[in-house]
């Protein structure tokens, strides 16, 4: 692994997550590589941000906890607020 700081630092850091959502069984999108999805969840990667979207709550949370198995993380909860996008969560569209 790279140190934080090198230039290949960051796809360093992609490529192992890659690695580790594959192994949890999601599939990279063809069409954006930094969006992977499961059949209950789909994650958005930017940097070293994540967004989890799934119907139900208990998925996402399995996930999560999956994933600190394998890297240290934060969970920020709700967001409303993502690159400068404001988001709703509508409960209509379900």
């Amino acid at each position: 692994m790279s140190l934080y700081g090198l230039r290949q630092a960051g796809k360093n850091w992609f490529l192992c997550l890659k690695s580790s959502l594959l192994l949890r069984g999601f599939v990279q999108s063809q069409i954006d590589p930094c969006l992977f999805y499961s059949a209950t969840v789909v994650i958005v990667i930017y940097g070293d941000d994540a967004i989890l979207c799934g119907l139900d709550q208990h998925d996402i949370n399995q996930i999560i906890e999956s994933i600190k198995s394998d890297f240290k993380l934060t969970d920020e909860g709700d967001f409303h607020t993502y690159l400068g996008i404001n988001l709703i969560d509508n409960p209509w569209y379900v």
